[in-house]
């Protein structure tokens, strides 16, 4: 009797304790919210709007949202903060591609929680690949890229943003466009761009593909700016990291700086370049730019500061290309006029600012008329009708590459007085590149230079020094119709002339007006100047033959150019 009755009580107890907890499951808080959802190929953002309601306000609710699969079973949830007593949302992201979830919104309160709606929401498959590739038809599409940044999209209309702001996209790393854009052969035209960080059509890519895209007047209005980080423009990317650009072309690209406004880098970097600032690869991938070309382009236009830590990297075309870069059936035609008010590193190229990539650069040319001022006293300029310079960083590999261009260097606003002036510490011009610093595995080949109309001229007062009383006296300088520097460390490749053939000058167009100041650095006696400026002819043509690099100027150098650069060159 004793037993049963134990286990009646026992049996009471349960169901009491069942009664409780399932009163309790059922408690109602009062609290009415409402979900939506924006589906996107691997995300669902979901917003929940809530009734006014003092438990709300009083900060005791807290907010979920539960996500399952298709078939109930629990995926995950997130937690959300309540904005103005109203409002809540979270992402769910990383989902499978048109796959069906549910959501559930739930609220907990004074220690219960209890489910306020559900719903239903499928993750789209527009944008997975070219097959299902997210239409641009419209201005609006096209800013819309931003909210799905590594979709493919398809432009199937022209587009003229000419009554539009200055675009601004993809201006971060955070933000970058990682998807794949076909212009399909349409055309942007008037387009404006905002100067950032990472500014051009598309600022910032990563694994990133760019193709069959036509650009018609673009141009970007650098207003005044200093910063202690990098900058990076160019009309197509700022900065791309594994991207592919394939079938690209900008015609009339204008960067310009406000008048009375200069840029500056204190301790940073800066790249400019009329398809793109800096294109670069991270270890195991490949970028391109192949079949693309930049026509009437203007870039740098105006006073850019360096500061003496910093460097500074332009190019008509590129304004560097590192690692794992191919360059391959490219041109780019325009002008460069810089008013440089550098202290650090100063690389400036008429198709490229600088390189060091392992892959080749072949058959591109440039035409282009470089004019650079000097405001400050830089470590170091390059300069090079077809590339600045090539760092030791880098390989450097050129195959039937022509460059037609004049380059003017003056170390002064007034020609007259400019031989007087300083043009740097180290100066490296040449026709085609300036200064060469690193080995190539596959070699520097079938490489013209042609003077536009007048060559290379230069005014200014070259630095050289001297250690010892009666002592060599080493000039840092040299200057060439072909490739100025080449000065390989051996630990890179000590056979890097070898490795350089058919290199030539179509004519010889080089106009030096200079001075030349040499920094004793021995220990002088009393009375001895510790600097000595040398302009007297006779001793400044000795130093000119010092300087000067093998020339190798020969007028049927165009014959080893592949048939289409010679219809180019003929063309001009």
């Amino acid at each position: 009797m004793n037993k049963i009755l134990k286990s009646f009580t026992i049996l009471i107890c349960f169901i009491a304790g069942l009664f409780i907890l399932v009163s309790c499951s059922n408690k109602k808080s009062g609290i009415h919210g409402e979900l939506s959802v924006e589906c996107k190929r691997t995300e669902l953002v979901v917003t929940a709007e809530f009734e006014k309601n003092s438990k709300l306000d009083n900060g005791n609710a807290s907010i979920s949202f539960k996500l399952y699969n298709d078939d109930d079973s629990y995926n995950t949830s997130l937690s959300a903060v309540l904005e103005n007593g109203i409002k809540a949302s979270t992402t769910f992201s990383k989902l499978k591609q048109n796959t069906k979830y549910i959501i559930r919104l739930f609220v907990s309160l004074d220690g219960y929680e209890e489910e306020l709606d559900s719903i239903e929401a499928t993750t789209k498959n527009e944008g997975s690949d070219a097959e299902s590739a997210i239409s641009v038809k419209t201005i609006e599409d096209f800013k819309n890229m931003k909210n799905d940044l590594s979709a493919y999209y398809k432009l199937e209309s022209d587009l003229d943003f000419k009554d539009e702001s200055a675009l601004s996209l993809f201006t971060s790393s955070g933000s970058a466009f990682s998807g794949t854009f076909d212009g399909d052969n349409h055309t942007l035209k008037n387009v404006k761009l905002s100067a950032e960080q990472y500014t051009g059509l598309f600022g910032y890519t990563t694994n990133a593909t760019i193709k069959n895209l036509k650009i018609e007047t673009l141009s970007i209005e650098m207003t005044e700016s200093k910063s202690s980080s990098s900058i990076y423009f160019g009309g197509l990317v700022g900065y791309g990291e594994n991207t592919a650009i394939e079938n690209v072309e900008i015609k009339t690209f204008d960067v310009h700086i406000t008048e009375g406004k200069s840029i500056t880098s204190t301790s940073a970097k800066i790249y400019a370049g009329g398809m793109v600032g800096k294109l670069l690869t991270s270890e195991g991938n490949s970028s391109s730019i192949v079949d693309s070309f930049v026509e009437d382009a203007r870039v740098g236009v105006g006073e850019v500061k360096v500061g003496t830590s910093g460097l500074l990297y332009i190019g008509l075309f590129v304004g560097q290309i590192s690692g794992k870069t191919e360059v391959k059936n490219c041109h780019s035609t325009g002008s460069m006029d810089h008013l440089l008010n550098a202290n650090g590193i100063v690389s400036v190229g008429g198709f490229i600012g600088a390189i060091s990539s392992e892959m080749a650069v072949s058959s591109c040319y440039t035409v282009c008329d470089i004019r650079l001022t000097r405001k400050g006293n830089s470590s170091e300029l390059n300069v090079g009708g077809f590339i600045g310079k090539n760092p030791t960083d880098g390989k450097c590999n050129l195959k039937d590459c022509l460059t037609i261009n004049d380059i003017t260097v003056l170390a002064k606003e007034e020609e007259a007085d400019a031989n007087t002036e300083k043009l740097g510490r180290e100066i490296y011009i040449a026709g085609f590149l300036g200064n060469l610093t690193r080995g190539s595995s596959e070699g520097i080949e079938n490489c013209v230079y042609a003077p536009k109309a007048n060559g290379i001229k230069i005014v200014g007062q070259l630095l050289a020094v001297q250690k010892e009383k009666e002592g060599e006296i080493k000039y840092n300088s040299c200057i060439s119709l072909t490739f100025g520097n080449v000065d390989v460390a051996e630990a890179y490749d000590p056979q890097i002339r070898s490795k350089m053939s058919d290199i030539y000058c179509l004519e010889e167009k080089l106009d030096l007006v200079y001075t030349v100041l040499v920094e004793k650095t021995y220990d002088l006696e009393e009375g001895e100047d510790k600097d000595e400026v040398i302009d007297q002819e006779d001793r400044l043509n000795e130093i000119r033959n010092t300087i000067l690099d093998s020339l190798n100027v020969s007028s049927t150098g165009k014959d080893c150019l592949s048939e289409a650069l010679q219809e180019v060159l003929k063309n001009q």
